[in-house]
């Protein structure tokens, strides 16, 4: 019998700087950082 593996592991950095859209002049700041994995074994 033959068997498969897959692996990915992504990592990401980034950041938002926006107008909040409303009738208030407020900024949106938030950095973001995720982290995903998967892993299949067949």
């Amino acid at each position: 019998m033959k068997h498969t593996i897959f692996v990915r592991y992504l990592k990401d950095m980034g950041s938002l700087d926006a107008l909040d859209c409303t009738v208030t002049a407020r900024r949106v700041v938030t950095a973001s950082k995720p982290d995903s994995a998967v892993a299949r074994f067949a």
